[in-house]
């Protein structure tokens, strides 16, 4: 059966200008129910949701729609809507993931490296300790010139038992730091590679060699 929008709307507005906000919310989950896609009618119904004091209810609406921003590739616009669910729900930490992603995708690094350890703090404070391992992965692939993120990675794995893997990183920033002939930082990297192995040699003639230059 087709609606009348155009009809409804108009009657919504009129909802909304009387303060009946039950009302218009009615009228906008009749449109919504003809036409699921229309994103300018659930940011109203998160719009009016949030008058209410309804936090759940609007960051459910304001997430659908950032999502579909984001699949549409209105990247900016679902930065915008995401940060605002933010605001509204600090606790939601899982909202950094995607808005990573779209930092990613819209070339700002370093806004993306911060939205991603925020989003692997949450999970490791939430015991979820292989997503976080993932985020910290993610933000270090951004820029794997910085040594530091890497060296966060690596330490993680230690403390979680995985030895060859945490030993894989070292020697990944013992590399880097190479290059960057940064050899104090290389030297305690080194070390670190001893203590996770104490019989590395070839980390051990390293240390010498370095000590020693």
């Amino acid at each position: 059966m087709a609606v009348n929008k155009r009809k409804i709307l108009e009657s919504a507005q009129k909802y909304l200008q009387k303060g009946a906000l039950d009302k218009a919310l009615k009228e906008y989950a009749a449109l919504l129910k003809a036409d699921p896609r229309d994103v300018n009618i659930r940011l109203k119904v998160g719009d009016i949701h949030l008058k209410q004091g309804k936090t759940d209810e609007a960051v459910t609406a304001y997430l659908r729609v950032a999502e579909s921003f984001m699949n549409d590739g209105f990247d900016a616009k679902a930065v915008a809507l995401f940060k605002q669910i933010t605001k509204i729900d600090s606790k939601r930490a899982d909202v950094y993931i995607p808005l990573a992603e779209l930092y990613q995708r819209m070339g700002l690094t370093s806004d993306a490296m911060k939205a991603f350890q925020t989003a692997a703090d949450s999970a490791y404070r939430s015991g979820s300790k292989d997503q976080a391992l993932d985020l910290l992965r993610k933000m270090a692939g951004l820029d794997p010139s910085n040594t530091t993120n890497r060296i966060k990675v690596a330490d993680l794995l230690r403390q979680e038992g995985r030895r060859q893997e945490a030993l894989a990183e070292y020697d990944a920033v013992v590399a880097e730091l190479e290059r960057q002939g940064a050899q104090e930082q290389r030297i305690r990297i080194l070390e670190r590679i001893v203590e996770v192995e104490p019989d590395r040699v070839g980390a051990l003639v390293a240390i010498g060699r370095a000590r020693l230059a």
